[in-house]
């Protein structure tokens, strides 16, 4: 059993033990009414039974108890020293070219595909993507333009070459003429297609797609069954009548009937119009909805729903260099430029960054709590420098290189030339803001990732 075995192994054996403890069985029961051999928990937990023999126990342990098995495997970390790193060279062995129907009904290339630096543990799926069908024009109806279905993953695009975007919202075709340095955001599920206008240049995106809540929400969904989707969803249309659906969850969730609370407000001398808020048709006071959260003892962003807004499904956003600021104005070390942004994902962002410092001392650590994509998109090497546990790692990306980083991982850019440029996008996955703040509120977080039983 090699080293990576032996840490799974370790974590599967972490897990077991949590869910054990969350079940309210110490190890011995467990143990017993699994028919395993006194101190086989132990023997997993150091890391010293097969990988093979573990799993064997782990889907045992989820077939005899209520928890599901895709929470008791746990991967090991799959970066080297706290990153990954595709050289272009990885990335070109990946390419895959697939076909869609021209205007003659014919298929033909559309688009190569390439892999770039990812992890598992990664909300992104990135993706070099090439486009291979030409057009002469930007009419969102040439018949040359395949549109796909749309897809569930969320989308941030950066632009390299002469690329018309393409999508549709609600049966009404658009299209844009992007450049270098430009960039899109997709929401899940709406048309959209890409295009080269210039044969004779280099033209492709990076389509950096990630899963957000819902994404991770989907194995529950899919066992809940496709009737349950509708069941959670809120009218996204109108908002008032949302929002009364939101009440009205939140009063069953918490056993409240309205008359019951109504009279409640009213013996507390608590002003709210309760009935108003609960008709769709209505508007809502916020003060009302603040007053409600607070009385019912809820966060008082519980009954907030954001606008939607059918233009900002699809954002388009024009790179200019009046968006560009001085990451250190002292340094001079970074210029950046903030790509397309949805307000549906506010914690997801993705960013033009031209290297200016020419040398480590003049460059700013970069640090974030989401994970990170960095891809090269110019032709000069750039250098790289990141801490891995207290120790400084450092390496070139060279053209057409990605790097990703895990949460929390320290890193700085620098070219010699000061001429290198990166798309970095950044985005949340299982630990997002609501899970720290949750966090943040335990008595003793060192015992998150537990090694020992809830009592002596």
């Amino acid at each position: 059993m090699n080293a990576f075995e032996k840490n799974q192994v370790k974590l599967i054996g972490q897990r077991l033990l949590a869910e054990a403890n969350d079940l309210k069985r110490t190890v011995p029961t467990i143990e017993r009414e699994l028919g395993l051999p006194n101190g086989k928990f132990d023997s997993i937990k150091t890391g010293e039974t097969e990988l093979s023999e573990t799993l064997n126990i782990a889907y045992c342990f989820a077939q005899s108890y209520p928890v599901k098995i895709g929470d008791i495997l746990i991967d090991s970390d799959d970066t080297f020293n706290s990153m990954i790193l595709m050289r272009s060279e990885q990335s070109h062995d990946s390419s895959r070219i697939y076909l869609r129907k021209n205007k003659d009904n014919q298929r033909t290339p559309y688009y190569e595909y390439r892999d770039t630096a990812t992890s598992k543990f990664s909300p992104f799926k990135p993706e070099w993507i090439k486009e291979l069908r030409f057009v002469n024009d930007s009419d969102p109806k040439n018949a040359d333009v395949a549109y796909n279905n749309g897809h569930f993953l969320h989308q941030m695009t950066a632009v390299v070459g002469p690329v018309n975007f393409y999508w549709e919202i609600n049966g009404e075709k658009y299209c844009e003429e992007m450049s270098t340095g430009d960039s899109n955001f997709i929401s899940p599920f709406w048309k959209h297609s890409f295009a080269s206008r210039n044969s004779s240049k280099n033209a492709y995106i990076i389509a950096v797609t990630f899963s957000g809540s819902v994404g991770r929400a989907r194995s529950e969904l899919y066992a809940l069954g496709s009737d349950s989707v509708s069941n959670f969803a809120f009218d996204s249309e109108d908002k008032r009548k949302a929002i009364a659906q939101l009440i009205r969850q939140v009063l069953k969730n918490n056993m409240l009937n309205p008359n019951f609370l109504i009279k409640k407000l009213e013996a507390n001398n608590v002003d709210i119009d309760l009935s108003a808020l609960m008709n769709e048709e209505k508007p809502k006071s916020t003060s009302d909805l603040r007053a409600l959260s607070d009385f019912l003892e809820l966060p008082e962003d519980t009954f907030y729903l954001p606008t939607l807004h059918p233009n900002k499904e699809i954002v388009v956003k024009r790179y200019s260099e009046t968006d560009s600021y001085l990451y250190d104005e002292e340094l001079i070390d970074y210029k950046i430029t903030q790509l397309a942004k949805s307000p549906y994902m506010p914690e997801c962002n993705g960013f033009n960054i031209q290297i200016l410092a020419n040398d480590q001392n003049h460059a700013s650590l970069l640090e974030s709590t989401l994970h990170t994509f960095i891809y090269n998109y110019t032709d000069n090497p750039i250098h790289i420098l990141w801490k891995h546990k207290q120790k400084l790692m450092s390496d070139i990306i060279s053209s057409e290189d990605s790097v990703y980083f895990p949460p929390n991982i320290q890193h700085k850019f620098w070219s010699s030339n000061s001429d290198g440029a990166v798309f970095l996008f950044r985005a949340p996955s299982l630990i997002d803001l609501k899970v720290q703040k949750e966090l943040s509120s335990f008595a003793n977080k060192s015992r998150v990732l537990e090694n020992s039983p809830w009592f002596d």
